[in-house]
């Protein structure tokens, strides 16, 4: 059965994690004391980006403009992430993200509207990859069987879920192997 869809992870495939402005923000307090319990909650979307920030600006005593700057400009958006201009199926956005880099990211990439409204987001399911429910909610939102969506993640635990959902799956190592694995499976124009 042919690919009809790509349903494709943000951080790690489309974009690379800078933590650098982050971690140096943050000095010698260890990175677990921001990428907390409190950072799953925001990724599930139980908490609002702006409620997230302000709570580690007061328990960590960091300047609100520096957190805010450091935090919302993790992503990077390389300009092989631009090869999805090319590609010859629609696709959308299946990705463990909160709202903030989610903007972020569309402010840069400018996806078409349909992967827009299809995207499945962690911040708005309430779960996380590979929990269960995140790709049941992917193989039910379309009127396409997991044969004809291909999934494309660069952690190889959701890809193995995605894989026992029955979607077809890529295991994408980093950004810039992104344009070569559409072209080999011939999906770019």
């Amino acid at each position: 059965m042919s690919i009809m869809l790509v349903a494709l992870d943000i951080g790690g495939v489309l974009a690379t994690i800078d933590k650098s402005p982050l971690i140096e923000l943050l000095g010698d307090r260890p990175e677990n004391s921001f990428f907390d319990q409190d950072f799953f909650l925001l990724e599930r979307g139980f908490i609002s980006p702006e409620f997230f920030l302000q709570k580690k600006c007061h328990s960590l005593k960091l300047c609100p403009k520096a957190l805010h700057f450091s935090f919302s400009t993790m992503m990077q958006i390389p300009a092989t992430s631009f090869c999805l201009k090319y590609l010859k199926v629609p696709y959308l956005f299946a990705s463990n993200i909160n709202e903030m880099h989610y903007h972020n990211v569309c402010s840069h990439l400018h996806p078409p509207s349909f992967a827009v409204k299809n995207a499945h987001l962690s911040c708005r399911l309430g779960f996380l990859k590979p929990h269960a429910h995140f790709f049941w909610l992917l193989a039910n939102a379309l009127l396409l069987t997991p044969k004809q969506i291909l999934f494309i993640d660069d952690k190889k635990q959701n890809c193995e879920s995605a894989k026992n959902w029955g979607f077809k799956v890529q295991w994408c190592k980093n950004v810039e192997a992104l344009p070569s694995l559409l072209g080999t499976l011939k999906l770019l124009r």
